[in-house]
């Protein structure tokens, strides 16, 4: 996610398979000028974005396309994730949520490197 003058945006999109092999990646262009790439915490940079063209409307066709009721949506901190792509999903694990931390129970949830190191 980037930060716009319009709040958060999604910036990169990325759906793997039951296996971890990447499926689909998508870089994705916002139509609101882009106050921070937040680079340090998604490492997403200006270069990313120069030639793309997808935009959240056209994510969420693709999305929508490959995705159905019966999916299960498998993500970190999904409410953000949810949020900037406008999707609702009804069959939606959230990681944050599933694994203790050393800080007590996950309310906040913990990081996703956190969660796959465990």
């Amino acid at each position: 996610m980037y930060f716009t003058i319009h709040g958060f945006a999604v910036a990169r999109v990325s759906v793997v398979d039951c296996n971890g092999a990447t499926v689909y990646h998508w870089y994705v262009r916002t139509g609101s000028p882009v106050l921070d790439y937040n680079t340090a915490f998604c490492g997403i940079t200006a270069a990313h974005l120069r030639n793309v063209y997808t935009t959240l409307q056209g994510l969420q066709a693709a999305l929508l396309r490959h995705f159905n009721a019966s999916t299960v949506l498998v993500d970190h901190r999904q409410e953000n994730d949810l949020c900037v792509l406008r999707l609702v999903h009804d069959r939606a694990v959230d990681t944050a949520l599933l694994f203790p931390q050393h800080r007590g129970l996950p309310v906040l949830g913990c990081g996703v490197r956190w969660s796959t190191t465990t």
